[in-house]
């Protein structure tokens, strides 16, 4: 009997240990950043971050129930702050160059046609069956549903989503911002989105197996890049990686290239002026002796001026330079952008690149430089004649003009 009588207590114990645990799982969890003044909706609750204190130590949130007002409060760096089922921590937050701050929310699970919507994308609970949860996600004008496994993480929109507990009328979630931005392969015209930057293949330097890749702001190039197999480069939040062999083919045949980008998620980024260059010509197709007319548009995109400014060509190979200038200096303020246009004369037959426009600035802090994509083409000999087809066309353009009448 005592043998019997201590098995239940240990049973006992465990159940309650057991009881113990589960109770300690049952809420969700979101690990987000949130931009100033960005609002985001759990359920019912709307939770909006309005302002940090002048040292980042207290971040301002009001929080909203069914579309009202709720309540609002300065929370304290790592104390939660409890509004009904809400349970908001500030973890950390910056002012510059961005207001941001980073926040932990934890609230109860979530039934059936529970809205959740955060900053890149929504989703709602379309159904819990055993061990399943049916998502109905909504992203860039499109929706789709997403049967998703106890324990099955999803990426979606920059999160990591993951079911961690299902009932039978809830379910559970842990959401926190993904660190990865992309693990794939990049072709010539994929464009991997950088908060407001795009990431894409420019061009490649084939004798080097290097493949050149631009940091682009509305198609202006921030920054150009060449980089070869395991390159790792650092720009603002990101860390880029080639993780793939690049080859010429990449640029000639559209054939992929496999790249990592990984969010390094410290917002503590240094302040600097951001030069973005545009080259572009009137055609990339031209008979030797005829010109070509290439256009070069560059904008100051960073948060202070750019001083020293110099942005010059490297003139290529078979061409001559016919009007235009090919150079300019000066300071750039803050959006402030600058055109200039030049002609080359193509003088050979064969295959071209105009090599990029590059760029050199400076600000207190020391000097930058950037530079555009080239440009390919090609010059054909010059018809001294009409050609043959265009001789019978017009013939018999003629004859049909005469049958008309």
């Amino acid at each position: 009997m005592k043998k019997i009588a201590v098995f239940s207590v240990v049973i006992v114990m465990l159940c309650i240990s057991a009881s113990k645990v589960s109770a300690q799982t049952q809420y969700s969890t979101f690990d987000l950043w949130l931009y100033g003044n960005e609002k985001i909706q759990i359920g019912k609750y709307q939770i909006q971050f309005a302002d940090l204190s002048s040292k980042e130590t207290y971040a301002f949130v009001v929080v909203y129930k069914d579309g009202k007002f709720l309540s609002n409060n300065w929370l304290e760096l790592n104390k939660p702050l409890e509004a009904e089922t809400l349970k908001i921590t500030f973890i950390e937050g910056f002012q510059r160059p961005i207001l941001v701050a980073r926040f932990k929310i934890e609230t109860s699970g979530f039934k059936k046609e529970t809205l959740i919507q955060l900053p890149t994308f929504s989703f709602e609970i379309s159904n819990i069956e055993n061990n399943v949860t049916i998502f109905y996600f909504h992203k860039n004008n499109e929706s789709f549903f997403k049967r998703v496994n106890l324990r099955e993480p999803i990426f979606i929109g920059g999160y990591r989503i993951e079911p961690i507990n299902i009932s039978e009328e809830s379910v559970f979630i842990h959401a926190i911002k993904s660190l990865v931005v992309f693990d794939g392969e990049m072709r010539r015209g994929t464009i991997v989105n950088l908060s407001e930057y795009q990431l894409k293949i420019l061009d490649a330097l084939a004798n080097e197996s290097k493949v050149g890749f631009g940091i682009c702001r509305e198609n202006f190039v921030i920054k150009h890049l060449y980089l070869s197999k395991n390159d790792l480069v650092d720009f603002k939040l990101y860390k880029i990686k080639v993780t793939g062999e690049p080859f010429i083919g990449v640029v000639e045949t559209k054939l992929p290239i496999k790249v990592f980008v990984f969010n390094a998620s410290k917002l503590s980024i240094p302040v600097f002026p951001e030069l973005g260059i545009i080259k572009k010509v009137n055609r990339s197709i031209v008979e030797v002796d005829d010109s070509v007319t290439v256009t070069v548009t560059f904008k100051n995109f960073g948060p202070i001026p750019a001083k020293n400014v110099r942005v010059f060509e490297i003139m290529p190979p078979n061409f001559v330079l016919t009007t235009g200038k090919t150079y300019w200096d000066g300071n750039l303020d803050v959006n402030q952008s600058v055109t200039y246009r030049y002609s080359l004369t193509a003088l050979k037959v064969g295959d071209y690149e105009l090599p990029p426009t590059r760029a050199i600035f400076s600000d207190e802090k020391g000097q930058y430089e950037t530079s555009s994509g080239s440009i390919t083409g090609y010059v054909k000999k010059k018809e001294l004649l009409p050609s043959l087809a265009k001789w019978f066309r017009d013939i018999f353009k003629k004859i049909a003009e005469l049958f008309s009448r």
